[in-house]
């Protein structure tokens, strides 16, 4: 959020400079900066006219025409493409001495006999301080006409921009950035101002909270009536908001809750009275109910979202400002504002689904609300619209959904554990007292603490939040910097883990690219790989978007190739490593974390060749890369590849990896639906290792070098199409019983002269001994017991040339 560095004065004003501030915003855990807009030096000479009167001369053009005072008995005439310009309205004036944005410059134009305009009716545009809307700049009668506008623009300046991670999204309001900056500063609190009107207390309107709302906790509102929404917004208020990137609208009462929201953070919505017939329901949308919105758009509304209405209609989404019920005609004199109290965070995940929010009002469902702040927010905003608008106040309405029981957060807290974690030792009273001041209710007996978590705070859960909050305050630099306490020696667990160092070379070295992305997922991708929903849920997501924790590094990995395969790379190998994470109720925090690698092939296997001769990847391609992973780290006898039907994976195209039948891993085809959810040209093959279930490190063996040579031998045999090779050569090497004989697939073979439901496998054996060189014989011998071993058991015969 931004706003003027004058009016957050207004709410607390230490005795620092500008930068001192924002350090101190910084300090206490938000992001803030000065920002001063660059449009300040795109203008130079523009000062303050009135209008006298409007002349009247034959218009070759649309152009208007009219006296200006620009003081100092002085008037010229200046023109204007817009009409909303009325007799005695201070505007911003661009004379000959004038510098417009862009270096545009004012010339001395004829416009009738000895009737010269020397002058233009600026607008926003003109000045580049907004380039979406053709609008007067209309300046306040109390500034001296002939000021230059850049002094009345200084008033409002500096601009602080302040940002705030989405778990202390409470903070994005002056009047709780006023109380953080009094607590560091040791000033007195902040409080609400709210002005004396007139009040009347008849008229009480009877609020319904449907029984089965699971979010609503509380309704409060307030009817006002007999105010004139004729008035103009004043000039303090409408560049307040233009400054804090906000763009004031016509209805005043547009600009005022919006100006409200940024001073309290709270929202709250505006309906015409005389819809409501003394009878308010707060409910959720009935079946396909439709809501229109102020842009000519409707939305089906969803089942959880949550709605005012009267009898029949409905009057408001929510707390949403951005609708057509809100934007009333002048000649309205009765208005109801409201609020509703949800539960922290259910707004975001059931509101946001019916995508309606407006980047000028904020996100402001993403924003919990503070329960013990609503009837002052009411009390404020009310106050405000009767000071501005005229009107008369009546009692505040309020209801509160009996079906729910709402208690603020208690945390046992134990001192010992304050100086454990800050490795210093504090004192109890300095605890005490920040934790009073930032709002913390401490009760204390024999044997705990407990305290009780302010009203705003949604984010504390457990005893480390409260201690993380308490070191914000007190200080960082306060707490004493120490070496990290390391020890030298090597653990036995440690030397039985593989190198993933040295896994991420060889990778590289095969012309994978290491990448890194996001943890948080979409949770419609995760679906397509995992069909249980066992998955963790962020309470306060970035998007919708990125709402989920990871439990695979696969969407990742694809997005990854979506993006580069636009951007014409037709050769495409990543891999990444990480942390994914799955629910699991029998841990501390309800969550197993997982050490994952990751990897991806896609394109083509040259990435150019001059003899044009090319191939796309394939399976086999990305298993041999995966077994010269494995070949670092275990004994590749143990390790075995067994096709399985993987979720989002091709079915056929897929397997899970094993050693000593557990699986460490799975590798596959991705399903062609899903390849088309990505846009992926071709075939995209994946690989992942759960790292932390290869625990067996292979050990070196040094041997002496046989002095005899080898001798090799073919054979081709058929059996079953659906016999895994694998079997074959583990049985054979049970046979032969010699480390030295190699044994390898060297051809499979369908079709011609191959009877149904059979195949052809070559399988080619490499005989070697320590202490002979193997005989005909006895090479005959092993190669005619391993074709009747594997004829008993898997029904396999010698293939007839």
């Amino acid at each position: 959020m931004k706003f003027s560095e004058s009016w957050f004065r207004e709410w607390i004003n230490p005795q620092i400079d500008t930068s001192t501030l924002c350090n101190q915003l910084t300090e206490i855990g938000f992001e803030a900066n000065i920002y001063n807009p660059i449009f300040l030096n795109d203008f130079h000479n523009i000062i303050t006219g009135k209008i006298i009167n409007e002349l009247k001369v034959k218009k070759k053009n649309k152009l208007k025409y009219f006296n200006v005072d620009i003081g100092r008995n002085k008037s010229i005439i200046a023109y204007s493409i817009l009409d909303d310009i009325y007799i005695g309205k201070t505007v911003a004036i661009a004379t000959k001495k004038s510098v417009l944005t862009k270096k545009l410059t004012i010339k001395k134009i004829l416009i009738a006999k000895n009737i010269y305009s020397e002058g233009k009716i600026c607008t926003f545009l003109d000045l580049g301080i907004d380039s979406s809307k053709k609008e007067i700049i209309e300046i306040s009668s109390q500034y001296p006409l002939g000021t230059d506008i850049k002094k009345i623009f200084s008033h409002f300046f500096p601009i602080i921009n302040v940002l705030a991670t989405p778990n202390r999204s409470y903070g994005l309001s002056l009047f709780t950035l006023a109380k953080e900056i009094a607590v560091i500063n040791n000033l007195s609190l902040p409080f609400i101002k709210i002005k004396n009107t007139k009040k009347n207390q008849k008229n009480k309107i009877n609020i319904n909270i449907e029984k089965n709302l699971q979010h609503v906790v509380k309704y409060c509102g307030k009817k006002i009536k007999n105010i004139n929404l004729k008035k103009e917004t004043p000039f303090w208020l409408k560049e307040r908001l233009r400054f804090s990137e906000i763009l004031p609208k016509k209805n005043i009462l547009d600009n005022i809750i919006n100006y409200v929201y940024i001073e309290l953070g709270q929202p709250v919505h505006i309906i015409n009275s005389s819809l409501i017939k003394n009878e308010l329901f707060i409910r959720h949308p009935k079946k396909k109910e439709i809501k229109k919105l102020h842009a000519e758009k409707k939305i089906i509304l969803s089942k959880t979202s949550i709605v005012v209405s009267n009898a029949k209609n409905i009057l408001s989404l929510g707390n949403n400002l951005n609708e057509n019920t809100f934007h009333m005609q002048k000649r309205s004199t009765n208005i109801f504002i409201g609020s509703i109290f949800l539960k922290p965070y259910s707004s975001f995940h059931n509101l946001n689904k019916n995508d309606i929010f407006s980047q000028n009002n904020y996100r402001i469902y993403e924003y919990s609300t503070d329960y013990g702040l609503q009837t002052k927010l009411i009390n404020y905003t009310s106050s405000l619209i009767v000071n501005l608008c005229d009107g008369i106040e009546q009692s505040i309405n309020l209801s509160h959904n009996n079906t729910i029981h709402y208690e603020r957060i208690k945390i046992n807290i134990q001192l010992k554990n304050f100086n454990k974690l800050l490795g210093c030792h504090i004192q109890k009273n300095v605890i005490f007292k920040i934790l009073q001041k930032i709002g913390y209710e401490i009760l204390q007996n024999d044997k705990t603490i407990t305290v009780i978590v302010p009203n705003w705070r949604y984010d504390i859960k457990i005893e480390e939040h409260v201690i993380e909050d308490f070191l914000r305050i007190y200080g960082y630099k306060k707490i004493d910097y120490l070496p990290i306490k390391y020890h030298t020696y090597k653990s036995q667990k440690n030397c039985k883990k593989f190198n993933l160092h040295r896994i991420k070379y060889l990778l590289i070295d095969k012309g994978y690219y290491e990448v890194i992305t996001y943890g948080f997922v979409d949770p419609n991708m995760q679906n397509l790989f995992f069909t249980n929903n066992n998955y963790l849920t962020i309470k306060n997501p970035i998007s919708k978007e990125l709402s989920t924790m990871r439990q695979s590094m696969w969407i990742g990995l694809l997005s990854s190739i979506e993006y580069n395969q636009n951007r014409q790379n037709h050769s495409l190998r990543f891999f990444e490593s990480g942390i994914c994470f799955i629910k699991e109720n029998t841990k501390e925090l309800k969550v197993k974390e997982i050490h994952v690698l990751s990897g991806a092939i896609n394109g083509l296997f040259y990435p150019t060749n001059w003899d044009g001769k090319n191939r796309t990847y394939n399976f086999y391609d990305l298993k041999g890369d995966v077994e010269s992973i494995l070949e670092l780290c275990v004994n590749m006898k143990k390790i075995e590849f067994l096709p399985a039907k993987i979720t989002g994976l091709h079915a056929g195209k897929s397997a899970y990896i094993y050693i000593n039948k557990t699986i460490i891993g799975k590798i596959g085809e991705l399903d062609p639906r899903i390849s088309k959810q990505f846009n992926l040209k071709n075939s995209t093959v994946l690989f992942e290792l759960f790292l932390d279930k290869i625990k067996e490190k292979k050990t070196k063996v040094i041997h002496a070098i046989s002095q005899y040579p080898t001798i090799q031998r073919d054979i081709s045999i058929m059996l079953p199409m659906f016999t895994l090779s694998s079997n074959i050569i583990k049985t054979c090497i049970k046979i032969i019983d010699n480390n030295l004989t190699k044994i390898h697939i060297t051809d499979v073979y369908y079709g011609n002269h191959i009877q149904k439901n059979k195949k052809s496998l070559t399988i080619k054996f490499i005989f070697q001994h320590y202490k002979k060189t193997y005989t005909n014989r006895e090479i005959d011998t092993i190669i005619n017991n391993c074709i009747h071993i594997l004829e008993k058991k898997y029904k396999a015969s010698l293939r007839q040339i």
